[in-house]
This record gives structure tokens, sequence and C-alpha cells, in this order.
């Protein structure tokens, strides 16, 4: 009798043997299966919870950063002219008695500027120079520039409280001239970290003057580029639902919402874009000196049909931006913005506007790899499911790549986080049960 029990005993010790999961088999199993999913998924939902408190936000935007820069090579957008004030030109100019405190561009040489202009026929001018005061008398064709010439269009700053007022448009263009669409506001959006990835198209001003006295409820550089697209035919309208959206040439430039891409609950108020920069980056246009421009003698075609841009590139005025390409001046950020509208309403060589996924679709592109993790961890051993999880990644980026090329910009951490979460998770999960087994068996024989 102790025999046959004996022999029972080995015998079935012996079949439990080959139930242990260590070979490629046993993994298959529909229980293994189940293990994997279950693992897959709770690594998803973890992921997606911390995504959803805005932990990782400032580390998916680095990640967009630098898909953003991976891009290829574009050459400078050919209908925009940026005429540089360099430190170099805020040194050589003579300064007038009359204009009292040092300026970057002084009215003297800005009316040179716009003479010389003028003769050239630009579709578009922008002068992104705060010019919040009264023009002296004497530069009396300076001032009938401001007012009346359609193409000029300047720029104020929209305050938002009493600490933080904004900044007057010229007084010279506000005189006898009710046109709103002389004047942009130059305020931007900037995300946490200080870097500016959104484009600001409209706001709504405080009423209060004494907070803002700039009222202008469009962006200097959306206004540039509609007065360049007026000489084409073509006119933005707005679509007639409960927040209106401007619609151009049939392409409807679509409100960034408060969780587009990896944003988590971000102030969305007016009308935001995502800024699709050119991947020239500093390069987004040709530039030429204010010095160059007023001395040597320009080829109109520069000029002719263009949208000419004046600024400065002297850091000393404050006008510099963290972008996905590092510091950026002011009048350059301008250029890639005007550069973005052109381009998206355009017939040719169209470049789409980006956009992000709706939340749920998100959450699927999470789970998606998370169980692609899973998977791995099912189907090899785990030395080789973690080593296979490099190449996996590397085609997550690939994804994201080409879908940010396309116009949409996907999560590259939050899925790259589950499939790595799900990978690991998973085998060591196998890796518990093999030596709960293996205990388990080793009892049996000693018994």
């Amino acid at each position: 009798m102790k025999d046959c029990r004996k022999f029972l005993v080995n015998k079935f010790t012996a079949d439990l043997s080959n139930l242990i999961p260590n070979s490629i088999a046993a993994r298959r199993g529909i229980k293994t299966v189940f293990v994997a999913l279950s693992v897959s998924l709770m690594a998803a939902f973890a992921i997606i919870m911390i995504r959803d408190m805005g932990i990782i936000e400032p580390f998916q935007l680095k990640a967009f950063d630098t898909l953003m820069r991976s891009r290829p090579a574009e050459p400078p957008d050919p209908r925009i002219l940026i005429i540089e004030v360099t430190p170099k030109d805020v040194n050589s100019q003579v300064r007038p008695p009359e204009e009292g405190k040092s300026k970057s561009l002084y009215d003297s040489y800005l009316s040179q500027v716009l003479d010389k202009l003028a003769t050239m026929e630009p579709r578009a001018i922008g002068l992104d120079i705060y010019r919040d005061y009264k023009i002296d008398r004497q530069y009396k064709s300076l001032i009938d520039r401001l007012q009346k010439d359609d193409r000029l269009i300047t720029i104020c700053q929209v305050g938002e409280n009493a600490k933080k007022t904004g900044r007057s448009p010229s007084p010279d263009v506000l005189q006898n001239n009710t046109r709103s669409d002389k004047i942009g506001f130059s305020d931007i959006v900037v995300d946490r970290d200080d870097v500016i990835r959104r484009h600001l198209l409209s706001l709504t001003p405080p009423n209060d003057l004494k907070i803002s006295p700039c009222q202008s409820h469009l962006a200097f550089s959306f206004l540039l580029a509609l007065r360049y697209l007026y000489d084409d035919g073509i006119i933005a309208t707005e679509t007639s639902e409960e927040r209106p959206q401007f619609k151009i040439n049939n392409v409807v430039l679509q409100r960034l919402k408060p969780n587009a891409g990896s944003y988590h609950n971000i102030d969305a108020a007016g009308s935001q874009l995502l800024l699709n920069y050119r991947s020239s980056g500093n390069n987004v246009a040709r530039k030429i000196s204010l010095l160059e421009f007023l001395n040597s003698p320009i080829d109109p075609n520069l000029v002719k049909d263009k949208i000419v841009l004046i600024g400065t590139s002297d850091e000393a005025y404050g006008d510099f931006h963290s972008t996905p390409y590092g510091k950026m001046s002011g009048v350059v950020l301008h250029a890639h913005k005007i550069s973005q509208i052109l381009s998206a309403v355009s017939t040719e060589n169209r470049r789409p506007l980006l956009k992000g996924w709706p939340q749920w679709q998100e959450d699927v592109w999470i789970l998606t790899w998370s169980l692609v993790g899973g998977l791995l961890a099912w189907q090899f051993r785990a030395l080789i499911a973690i080593v296979l999880t490099f190449p996996s990644l590397g085609i997550l980026y690939y994804c994201c790549y080409i879908l940010l090329i396309r116009g949409w910009w996907v999560p590259l951490l939050s899925p790259s986080l589950a499939l790595l979460l799900a990978a690991i998770s998973t085998a060591v999960t196998y890796k518990i049960q093999q030596k709960r087994i293996a205990k388990f068996l080793a009892e049996l024989k000693k018994k």
C-alpha cells in the first residue's frame, strides 16, 4: 500500500513539473495570457491616472519638443522678410535730441525704412516695436504712414490686472482712426515651464483702459497673415458654433482644448492653436539688418508681395522667449506664427495645423502599448522580453514622429512608460508564479 501511494505521489509530482512555466509553450496557456492582460490593464490605468494628475506633463512636453526638433529640415518661408534691428544697429543709430530716451529704433530711422519699403510694394508691414508715445511733428510722413497705410500694422499689449497693465498702441495710429485691423496685440501664452508652444489668435481684453489701454481682439501675427491673404481674395469667417472658430479657405482653425495632447488642464481662453514651428527654427525667414537695408542696394523682389517684419534682436530689450528650438526673438516668433497660418490655408505646399487626439483616443493609445509590453513578457523569457522592449519603444517613437509630421500630436512618454511598466510587471509576476510552483513541488517531494 505504501509503495502504491509513493508511486502516485511521484507520478503527480512529475506531472506538475511539466506545468512549471519555464518554457515558451507553458507561457502560451490561457491562464498566463490572462495574467499578462490583467497586468497590462493595471499598468495602463496607473499611467493614465498619473497623467490625469498632471505629474508627467513637464516630461511629456519635453518629449514633444524632441519630436519637433527631429522633423525634416524646411527652407525659410519665402513670403516673409525680417528687417532685424541688431545690437550693432542699435549702437550705430544717432539719437535725435527730440526723441528723449534710448530706443531700439528711432523715429527718424523708422521713417527712412518705411519710405524705402513703400517703393518696393510689400503686401504687409508689421512693426514689432512699441510706439506708445506721440511722434514728433517733424516726422509728418511717418505719422501719415502710421495712420493711413493699410499695409502697416503695429502692436500693443493687453493688460491682465492692476499690477500687470498692458502697453498702449501708438497714439498717432489711434488718432482719427477707428480701424481695428491696424493694431494687433503682441501677447503670448507660455506653458508652465515658460516655453512657448501655443499661438494665441484672439482674446477679449478687459474693458478698463487703465488695466488694458490695448483693446485689440486679434493678434499682431494673425492680422498680418489676414492682410496678406486679403490680396489673394481670401478672408476669414467664423463658424456658427457656441464658441465660434475661425475658418479660412475652408480650413477651420480649431481651438485648443485644455487637455489636448500632453497638456493637463491648461488655460485655453481665447482662440489658441498649437504652434507648428517651421523646423528651420531661428531661420524661419530671410533676415536683413537695419543698416544693411538702409545703406545697401536691395533687390525689390526681396520685398515685393512679401510680409515685412521690423523688430529687434537685441536681448537688452527683453523680447526673447524660450521655444522648443531654444531662445528666439519676438520678431522671429511672430514670423513662425504668420508662416503657420499662411501654410495651413495655402493650396500649395500646405503644412497642417497641429492638433491633439480626444482623451479617450489617448487612453486607448496608452492601453495598446501597455498590452504590447505585457504580451512581450508573456511570449518570451523575462530577459528577452525586456530587451525587446527597446525596439518596441523605437517603433512607438517612429509612430509619434510620423503622426506629428501629418499634424497629430500624440503622446510619446505616457505609452512608453506603460509599455515598460507592463513588460516588467508581467515578467516579475511570472517569476513569482514560477517560484511558488517550484516551492510547492519541492514540498510534495519531501512527503
